[in-house]
């Protein structure tokens, strides 16, 4: 009779025992543990078979990596996810049965299984169960390959599939399919189209990375979550259409698609930065070289850092749904002549315009109550923003920006010579006169008490100014020029 050797836990609620026969037998409910490349428990043992108890829904990173006794294992239908490098270097594994609960398939999961057996369908190598063994693409047969038919019955393409196909010009997805994996079809150079169908869900982290070729792609209404450079580097794609059904897309998702010239973005979209699970990265479509944005009707909201440095945009299409604009969300933006604000936006972020240097005019509506730090600084070209009358809490005297009470003055246009400063002015914001390089002549109010950090930063053609005695407070650098 087999005895325990060795016992542990491998996750919340799950334990492991290990017998003096090699079987190791996983029992609980919840997710797997994740692991490094080196500090699975299971590494390097006399394993050689697995048994897993239904209830397990995840089997975790690098979880079984380099059991190189180990040669079949059944997973149960209670398992969605297999992560990364989960059966990596199991180099005796021959068989392995996975259900069509499994959902997902990480990189690397089967990676140096040298003795694994597929099934083959046309260029394919497949991985499934007894009712479905073409559940899984796993990868195909060689990376020479110019076609490959894909299994009418696959669910899921999985990571690295079909990775460095460079010749692979054309291949067919069958509507079975419903999630591309991590890097699926990264480095397919020739590949010059491709049809998602309808029953895609979702399109992993960089899975038509470095694909040259591709020139459109049409992302279908089933599609929720796009990973984080999905599109990396396509450098052959001039447009995109997202639609609502879209509630995701993580960073860089189409950096680097250089001949993208305009792209039309669903309402459900999340555009700023990339906060899922707590990581902080950039906007989907920082630096994105379209130079036209259509934002769909029913958009509420334009996310922090959303278009960050979106250096070729020149117009972009702001529906009356939205009511605010976040923090740098339009940073960067170098070439946006102008920018027409809804009247239902009611604030915008510190920095949301910050850089925006081909800007010469902006209009605020009636409808914003909230205007944040520094929403305008370096746009070289502003000339004039204009309030609108009804506005209860802005308003503004040839083209520069007040508080509605005129107690404080919050910006001043760069291309200003003069300006005669109300003599209700109590502060100088921050910043206000930065670089106001055509700047001759001011003079400051004896309302005024208090001057702001960099209050008159950069005004090189300034060469004296009067400072009342009323004075009390003069910021960092406030003159400095």
């Amino acid at each position: 009779m087999a005895e325990i050797i060795e016992q542990g836990t491998c996750g919340h609620k799950l334990t492991w025992t290990l017998d003096n026969e090699g079987l190791l037998t996983i029992s609980g409910e919840g997710e797997m543990e994740n692991y490094g490349f080196s500090d699975s428990p299971f590494m390097y043992t006399e394993i050689t078979k697995v048994k897993i108890s239904h209830g397990v829904t995840s089997i975790g990173w690098n979880a079984f990596r380099e059991c190189k006794a180990l040669t079949s294992i059944t997973i149960p239908n209670s398992v969605t996810w297999i992560v990364d490098g989960a059966f990596s270097g199991c180099s005796a594994l021959t068989n392995i049965t996975i259900p069509n609960s499994v959902t997902w398939i990480g990189y690397g999961a089967f990676s140096g299984c040298e003795a694994l057996q597929y099934n083959e369908y046309d260029n394919g190598l497949y991985l499934g169960n007894k009712e479905n063994p073409y559940a899984f693409l796993i990868k195909t047969k060689s990376t020479d390959i110019t076609v490959c038919s894909i299994k009418d019955a696959c669910k899921v393409i999985g990571s690295v599939a079909l990775s460095g196909c460079e010749a692979l010009t054309n291949i067919e997805i069958p509507n079975s399919v419903t999630s591309i994996g991590t890097s699926a079809f990264s480095g397919c150079e020739a590949l010059t189209s491709i049809e998602i169908p309808n029953s895609v869900t979702s399109i992993g982290n960089y899975a038509f990375e470095g694909c040259e070729a591709l020139t459109s792609i049409e992302i279908p209404n089933s599609v929720t979550s796009i990973g984080i450079g999905a599109f990396y580097n396509c450098s052959g794609l001039t447009s995109v259409t997202i639609p609502n059904s879209v509630k995701w897309i993580e960073e860089r998702a189409f950096y680097g698609c250089k001949a993208i010239k305009n792209i039309t973005i669903g309402n459900s979209v999340y555009l700023g930065k990339d906060q899922y699970k707590g990581r902080w990265g950039f906007s989907a479509f920082v630096r994105l070289t379209a130079s036209t944005i259509k934002l769909t009707d029913g958009r509420t909201f334009i996310d922090d850092c959303a278009f960050e440095g979106c250096k070729a945009l020149t117009s972009i299409e702001i529906p009356n749904s939205v009511t605010s604009i976040g923090d740098e969300a339009f940073s960067g933006c170098e070439a946006l002549t102008s920018i027409e604000i809804p009247n239902s936006v009611t604030s915008i972020g510190n920095y949301a315009f910050y850089g925006c240097k081909a800007l010469t005019s902006i209009e605020i509506p009636n409808s914003v109550t909230s205007i944040g730090k520094w929403a305008f600084k370096g746009c070289k070209a502003l000339t004039s923003i204009e309030v609108a009358e009804n506005n209860a809490n802005y308003t503004s005297v040839n083209g520069v920006l007040y508080d509605k009470h005129k107690k404080l003055l919050m910006y001043c246009p760069k291309s200003k010579a003069s300006i005669e400063i109300p003599n209700s002015i109590i502060k100088i914001e921050d910043f206000a006169f930065e670089e106001c390089e055509a700047l001759t002549n001011i003079e400051i109010p004896n309302s005024v008490t208090s001057i702001g950090n960099y209050a008159f930063y950069g005004c090189k053609a300034l060469t004296s100014i009067e400072i009342p005695n009323s004075v009390i407070e003069i910021g960092n650098e406030a003159f400095w020029e």
